[in-house]
This record gives C-alpha cells, sequence and structure tokens, in this order.
C-alpha cells in the first residue's frame, strides 16, 4: 500500500483477460467472483465495448505471437480463449479437435522434456548436503548421507514417464516424423538408460542427460512446428478468424 493511500502497488500489469480465465468448481464461488470483479478499470467486461476490448487485447497477442515466435500452439490456445469469449461455437469445436490431436500430444510431450531439464538443472546448481542417518543400534555411529533437493526415484519415474509417451507420440503417423529421426531420438533415449541404468543412485543427475535431453527437444521442435501448422487445414473457420487477424492489423 502506498503511503496515505488505499492504491495497492501492482505487481502484474493488469489485464482484461484475468477475468475470462478464472476457473471455478463451485458455482457460489464463480458467482462472487462474477459480481466482484465484472468491472475492471471502471468498464464492464460483459457489455459490448468490454467484449470488444477484450478481443482486441487477444488479436494483438495473437499478432506478437506470430511476429516473434510463430508458435502455433500458443495461438491456438489464444484463439480458444476468443472464441469462448464471442461464443463462436464453430471455432470452439475445430480448436477442441486441435487439442487433441497429435500436434498438441507434441506440444505436451517437449514441455515435460522441459520440464525435466529445469529439475535436473536446478538440482546440479543446487547439490545435494550432507546429513547424519542415526542408527538404530545407538553403539554405531551416524551415517553421513547426501540428499539431494529432488527425490531421485521420482525423477526416474518422470523420466520413464516421458520416454514411454515421447515414443508413443513420435511414432504416430500423424507426426510425420521420418524413420530415421524416430530411429535416431529413441538411440539418444537409450544413451540415458544404457549409461546410468537408472537404478544406480545419482542416475539422470548429470550434465550428459541434460545435453541428450536438450539434442531431442530441438530436434522435435520442427516436428512440433510443422503438424501445428497443418492443423490449420481442418480449421477453416479458425483459419479464417487467424486471417483476419491478421490482415486487419496490416490495413
Amino acid at each position: 500500500m502506498e503511503k496515505d493511500s488505499l492504491k495497492c502497488e501492482p505487481f502484474y500489469p493488469c489485464s482484461s483477460l484475468q477475468f475470462y480465465r478464472s476457473v471455478f468448481l463451485d458455482q457460489k464461488e464463480a458467482s462472487f467472483h462474477f459480481e466482484q470483479v465484472k468491472c475492471i478499470d471502471g468498464m464492464s467486461t460483459c457489455n459490448s465495448t468490454g467484449l470488444r476490448q477484450v478481443t482486441d487485447e487477444l488479436d494483438e497477442q495473437i499478432r506478437g505471437v506470430m511476429k516473434e515466435s510463430h508458435d502455433m500452439m500458443e495461438v491456438y490456445k489464444l484463439l480458444l480463449t476468443r472464441a469462448l469469449i464471442n461464443k463462436d461455437v464453430d471455432s470452439i469445436a475445430e480448436l477442441w479437435r486441435v487439442f487433441h490431436s497429435v500436434a498438441f500430444q507434441v506440444d505436451y510431450v517437449n514441455s515435460l522434456n522441459q520440464a525435466l531439464q529445469d529439475l535436473i538443472q536446478l538440482t546440479l546448481e543446487n547439490p545435494g548436503h550432507m546429513v547424519s542417518l542415526k542408527h538404530q543400534d545407538q553403539n554405531r555411529h551416524s551415517t553421513p548421507t547426501k540428499v539431494h533437493l529432488l527425490n531421485e526415484d521420482t525423477l526416474v519415474q518422470f523420466y520413464q514417464a516421458y520416454r514411454d509417451k515421447f515414443k508413443d507420440v513420435i511414432r504416430d503417423p500423424c507426426a510425420f516424423a521420418p524413420v530415421s529421426l524416430i530411429r535416431l531420438v529413441e538411440t539418444k533415449l537409450g544413451d540415458i538408460s544404457d549409461a546410468n541404468s537408472l537404478s544406480v543412485p545419482g542416475t539422470l543427475l548429470d550434465k550428459k542427460t541434460l545435453g541428450i535431453l536438450q539434442d531431442i527437444a530441438e530436434l522435435i521442435h520442427p516436428i512440433k512446428d510443422i503438424v501445428a501448422a497443418d492443423m490449420l487445414n481442418i480449421c477453416p473457420q479458425t483459419h479464417g478468424i487467424l486471417h483476419e487477424v491478421l490482415i486487419y492489423h496490416e490495413r
């Protein structure tokens, strides 16, 4: 709070989209939120003017993503929010198919890969500390043991789940992955398992594993872009809206 003022210091940029991105499991909580937050900066988010402002903000974000990264999966997410706000049933149905397609699964396994890299990197940057484990026999000395921030068994299970899901997705014919790429990536996954055998403590916690995961992510990134862009061919309504958003700005 500012001194002698009731104004709060904002730590996050104010966005009219926040009202529409809140999810509730209880009808009463949703109704309370609607009554309390339905006005942002003195303007109702539910009337035609408010909806226009929200749609314009979404369109600007879509153009920004297309210009900077051309990440189609992120564009689809923004288009889905746009369709839900404007109650565009046809676009919602098309985007529902997108988010149940191989394109989204490829994006999902890439997210798992990045999360796995982050966990390994965090553990490598914060090496475990030594703790003394007491024996039941009070006459014996305690044994110093190294404890990591992350439970290694959990990390191994995470990697195994990622590996199995990845193989299922990359082998799907709709992923358009060439056989040579599939073999290369599976060889790299095998290098992690064979070199460490996953049963030895500290198996995944090394820079070699981190490097292999980074290589796999870079190899699969083009597949993600191709499959995601191809989804526009079965989404004529969404394709038309995206075209209008981009062309309208150029005018």
